[in-house]
């Protein structure tokens, strides 16, 4: 009797534990989450490793500094532009007021004679 007992206990907790296997399966299937994206672990075949991290961020800082840098040689190149249309036009201001003087000059003297 105590046998039978024995027997009948460690049949049913065998048993069970395959029924609350089955169970966490089941469990682990249906709570799958609702996007397709998966997490890479740091050591998985798609994982990006620390130093080719670093250098994508320094290549992206190098780009951004290269912009900024082509922008201020534009913006620079815009001044320098700006400055010689000035410059000309007072040139142009100065010959064309020296002109003026030397035509009056010339008007005056011949109103003398």
């Amino acid at each position: 009797m105590k046998y039978l007992l024995l027997f009948l206990l460690v049949l049913n907790i065998s048993c069970g534990d395959k029924k609350l296997a089955e169970q966490q399966t089941e469990r682990e299937i249906s709570e799958a989450a609702p996007y397709d994206t998966i997490a890479v672990d740091s050591f998985s075949t798609g994982a990006t490793s620390v130093d080719i991290a670093a250098q994508i961020r320094r290549s992206s800082l190098k780009y951004q500094d290269s912009l900024n840098k082509a922008k201020n040689e534009a913006a620079h190149a815009e001044q320098l532009k700006k400055a010689k249309e000035a410059e000309a036009k007072s040139a142009e201001k100065k010959k064309a007021a020296q002109n003026e003087t030397k035509t009056e000059q010339k008007n005056e003297e011949q109103k003398q004679p």
